[in-house]
């Protein structure tokens, strides 16, 4: 089950180590405000273990719907962090706790099943076409 909100996506990619997952954040307005603190680097943490997470520096305002189902390749906002978690595993019916469904991983998601050091998340750069620039 997709949990995809309406509204313009926005890329982003996170780096771990020499890996590189891309990814988009949804429209609502937790991703939208995620997006704004962009770009961060962080130390991940494992709460639980299909999961890595981050922590952010402010909480983001409780505005939208939570929820404990995922898929995997998730990213989601625990307001009470407040952190990001990024959901590499879909082994667990549900998540830990409830989360605001914020984005989703498009690229290859195992580097997180082993990779525990810090990650830089930032906006990615838009894709041009080089042949029409003057």
């Amino acid at each position: 089950m997709e949990f995809e909100e309406p509204g313009e996506e926005i890329r982003i990619r996170i780096i771990a180590g020499d890996q590189v997952v891309d990814a988009i954040l949804f429209g609502n307005g937790t991703a939208q405000t995620f997006a704004t603190m962009l770009p961060m680097m962080a130390d991940l943490w494992t709460p639980i273990h299909y999961a890595q997470a981050f922590d952010l520096p402010q909480r983001i305002p409780d505005r939208d719907t939570r929820t404990r189902e995922y898929e995997q390749g998730a990213i989601g906002y625990w307001y009470e962090g407040p952190s990001i978690a990024l959901l590499y595993g879909a082994d667990e019916e549900q998540t830990a706790v409830p989360i605001v469904k914020i984005g989703k991983m498009t690229s290859n998601v195992s580097v997180f099943e082993t990779y525990r050091d810090a990650v830089r998340v930032e906006l990615a750069e838009p894709e041009t076409d080089e042949s029409h620039q003057y």
